[in-house]
């Protein structure tokens, strides 16, 4: 990146000036809670002197974006800082470690790959040297993307103790081994798989491959970012044999695919049925059904979702907010999801859904959630039956989601709520029944929200 100092005294002196506005703080709370938690945000505001200089770019990179977007100022423009290339590159998957390399890169885009064989759409399929591999990563056009490989490790950052990072789960002695190999010219020429990530290309046409069939070219084009879906170990070992003998020649397999995230998280998990990765791994990645894979989509668009779903019980104090299962099952109670499309188009809409219920409620949903929960059944596991019901109901009558604020409001959410209990939600003693759910959606469903819909022809 260019200037990144500049950059850290520009998001410093202006955060300095949020200190005492507290209208601005609000709103930048607000505006970047998707990618800063309020308590972070409240410390780099306190004494950014302190945390600014030892964050991970990324967070620098949307301090900057998210202030300008409150109080435009040039000094934050992230574009005068990173290039488009960069900006893509955070915004997609958040790797710093691109951000700090400054070597020279030996291949560009668009580039042209020969003797390809095309085996459907989408998936290709070339024998090339580890060189030209190598050549991908340095130019940091090939990545590791935790989202569509093995299950990352979270390490802390070492400039900032409360920044968890994911990195990849490299075995360092399989690597070497690997390498060994490579430099006897004993390594098998095995399949490497990566996917030419689609939406990600910059070119006029929105292809990021092009094929001729004729010719039997693959040209990758500018801008597509490129995903080790299978492979990651025997790339560094190569990358580390080359490094010690640059004449070295090693030959791999390639299959090239050109899918979305969702396709090749999926492809990984087939693949892996036969290949040992995590049992739980796989069947997160495997979306066996729609339901499945529209909440997978969700949570992916949705970092604040994600992290707050679990695959187990929630404990009393835990901050947790509800279950995969939970959330899997009312989908699929409530939209009737036959194929691909329309479970992508129902993750945009419950995305958008989500979004304006936990920014409209962020005390409740994103703040101290365990503390909330002693009074309130606003954040219990059972209650998003609840809103995912009332998700559909308000899709169904075409009522704007900017309106849940207010439906949500005039829900009386304590714990001694005399209708509740008559219900059966909660007992005498407050707490959420065991079989809840199914009448907390019945609650939801019998809601009077005709004040909120839209008269035909009123904008």
């Amino acid at each position: 990146m260019k200037n990144k100092e500049l950059l850290i005294e520009s998001v410093i002196e202006n955060l300095e000036k949020f200190q005492s506005e507290k209208k601005l703080r609000n709103e930048l709370k607000v505006e970047s809670i998707e990618h800063i938690s309020p308590g972070d945000l409240l410390k780099y505001i306190k004494a950014p002197q302190d945390y600014i200089p030892n964050l991970d770019i990324s967070t620098i990179y949307y301090l900057a974006k998210y202030m300008n977007n409150v109080k435009a100022d040039t000094s934050l423009q992230v574009d005068k800082y990173f290039t488009a290339r960069e900006i893509k590159e955070i915004e997609t998957t958040y790797d710093d470690e691109f951000l700090s390399r400054t070597d020279k890169a030996p291949i560009e885009l668009p580039y042209t790959l020969h003797n390809v064989i095309k085996v459907g759409e989408g998936d290709y399929i070339l024998s090339v040297e580890g060189r030209t591999k190598k050549d991908f990563m340095d130019s940091h056009i090939l990545q590791y993307n935790q989202e569509t490989q093995r299950e990352a490790k979270m390490v802390k950052d070492k400039n900032d103790p409360n920044n968890i990072i994911p990195m990849p789960k490299v075995n360092r002695k399989s690597v070497r081994e690997i390498a060994e190999l490579a430099e006897k010219g004993e390594l098998i020429q095995t399949m490497v798989t990566w996917n030419a990530r689609l939406g990600s290309s910059e070119d006029e046409s929105g292809e990021e491959l092009i094929y001729n069939e004729e010719e039997k070219t693959l040209t990758i084009l500018k801008g597509t970012l490129l995903d080790v879906v299978d492979g990651y170990h025997r790339l560094q070992g190569v990358a580390m044999a080359l490094n010690k003998n640059p004449n070295l020649k090693v030959n791999f397999k390639l299959n090239i695919l050109n899918f979305s995230q969702s396709q090749a998280k999926k492809y990984f998990a087939q693949l892996n049925t036969y290949n040992p990765v995590s049992k739980a791994r796989v069947r997160e990645l495997s979306e066996e059904d729609f339901n499945d894979f529209t909440l997978n989509f969700v949570m992916n668009e949705f970092s604040d979702l994600k992290e707050r779903v679990t695959h187990r019980g929630i404990a009393p104090r835990q901050d947790a907010l509800t279950t995969y299962t939970t959330l899997s099952d009312a989908i699929k109670s409530n939209f009737n999801i036959s194929n691909k499309a329309e479970a992508i188009k129902t993750g945009r809409y419950l995305t958008k859904f989500f979004k304006e219920l936990f920014y409209s409620f962020p005390d409740q949903f994103l703040g101290d959630i365990a503390s909330t929960r002693r009074n309130s059944v606003i954040n219990t596991s059972s209650m998003f039956a609840g809103y995912v019901k009332l998700a559909k109901i308000m899709q169904d009558k075409d009522i704007e989601l900017d309106n849940i604020a207010d439906i949500i409001s005039d829900i009386d959410f304590s714990r001694d709520n005399k209708e509740f209990i008559k219900l059966g939600i909660i007992d005498d003693k407050g707490k959420i029944t065991t079989d809840s759910k199914t009448k907390i959606a019945a609650y939801f469903e019998q809601l009077n929200l005709d004040k909120h819909v839209k008269e035909k022809g009123v904008k």
